[in-house]
């Protein structure tokens, strides 16, 4: 009765793509050099060199000591701002110790439920506290769920602002134009490195240029940070605006994920800081995300902060993690390199080097969602309709068969 007429929505456009593959009853490996095979190379996680989920050594090293220590208060809830070792190790990792502890006596901090979740409370405590209407700007092209995190909290529109130029390169006049064309109090989303989904980035001369633009027109930052180390393999190299904006003096926040860095994906592992302008605001404001928080979820999991706490705050472990992120970097790099020349010997029509220039877990091909369609229906291979792939969905022996795929539908499109 109630619910009788209710709207039946599409599936969602990033985990739908997954759903999708995991439908298909097509194998995965080819028995003969013709066959067909399914290829994922949507959603966007971190697969080894066989194409399987991938944990971390370190984390797997360190989950096993967080089960073994039998913490008496294991099971209890945490505060609703989480697990204290945890925030501070984030944050340290985030802004680097030394800008960390500059900040930390303004700095509002809390636990949440990774990147979506962070998001998802700085946009509630903003439109609870900006004058109405309120406006969100975020990059063309982007996640796709940072407007809707937006405008389901209530956020009365959101509007793109520029950010490549049509070769594929960092759109700086367009998005200063934009910073600075935009009604003061705006808020702007933008993503520390590497960016999703075009792996393009700002040069930290760039950051500096768009951080005195946001200061000048009186706008609040979010930085969605969910691949740190993913794009150069240095955390400290992929904090992206950080620097600029700490060095800036504005307010901003930072809603920052483990999932793809600590590959703790289903834990769901993030923390939201806001930087302030004293430790009296930080106080207030960390109040508001408490109360904010209680009516959401009540407090966050334990188990996967306790994990990330215990490798980021172990010497020995933190340097575990930085050779497996350089380990992922590498591979991702290799992918790249080796899908660029395979669609040099097929002689693809078209320009190829994005995949080679742009970073990161994902590339954004020049390609149309009719091609998007084609490599699906005819070849099995399963991606964003936006053109956006996971470059770790791709192994050395699905390498061939993604070029061969993309090759068909670029000569022959479906009309």
């Amino acid at each position: 009765m109630f619910f009788d007429n209710t709207e039946q929505l599409p599936p969602d456009p990033v985990l739908g793509v997954g759903v999708a593959y995991n439908n298909d009853p097509t194998p995965t490996v080819q028995s003969k050099p013709d066959d067909l095979i399914k290829v994922n190379v949507g959603v966007g996680t971190y697969k080894d060199e066989n194409g399987a989920a991938y944990v971390m050594p370190v984390v797997a090293k360190a989950e096993r000591a967080v089960v073994d220590e039998k913490i008496p208060s294991g099971k209890e809830y945490l505060p609703i701002d989480g697990l204290a070792p945890f925030r501070v190790a984030a944050g340290k990792l985030m802004f680097g110790t030394a800008t960390y502890e500059s900040l930390a006596p303004h700095m509002a901090s809390t636990q949440a439920l990774s990147g979506t979740g962070a998001v998802r409370l700085i946009a509630a405590l903003l439109d609870k506290l900006l004058p109405k209407p309120a406006t969100v700007y975020v990059s063309n092209p982007s996640w796709p769920n940072h407007k809707n995190i937006f405008l389901q909290a209530g956020f009365a529109s959101a509007r793109d602002y520029r950010y490549v130029t049509p070769a594929g390169a960092f759109d700086e006049a367009g998005m200063l134009a934009d910073v600075r064309g935009a009604p003061r109090g705006s808020v702007f989303i933008v993503q520390a490195c590497p960016h999703n989904p075009t792996g393009v980035d700002p040069t930290p001369a760039q950051w500096e240029a768009i951080a005195r633009a946001v200061h000048e027109s009186g706008h609040f930052v979010v930085v969605d940070s969910a691949y740190q180390g993913l794009a150069s393999g240095d955390p400290a190299a992929d904090a992206g605006p950080i620097p600029a904006l700490a060095a800036s003096g504005v307010e901003f926040a930072v809603c920052q994920s483990f999932s793809k860095t600590l590959s703790l994906y289903c834990e769901r592992v993030g923390v939201l800081h806001v930087i302030c302008t004293s430790p009296k605001a930080s106080a207030a404001v960390l109040s508001q995300l408490k109360a904010l928080a209680r009516a959401m979820y009540s407090n966050p999991p334990a188990h996967g902060a306790r994990i990330a706490a215990r490798v980021l705050g172990t010497p020995e472990l933190l340097a575990e993690w930085r050779e497996d992120i350089k380990h992922m970097v590498a591979r991702m790099n290799r992918m790249r390199t080796m899908l660029y020349a395979e669609l040099q010997r097929l002689g693809t029509p078209g320009e190829w080097s994005c995949v080679t220039n742009q970073r990161g877990l994902f590339s954004l091909l020049p390609v149309t969602p009719q091609h998007v369609e084609q490599l699906r229906d005819k070849w099995h291979v399963y991606m964003m309709s936006s053109g956006r792939i996971n470059i770790a969905g791709l192994t050395e022996r699905t390498v061939p068969y993604f070029a061969r795929a993309l090759d068909d539908v670029v000569r022959h499109p479906k009309l």
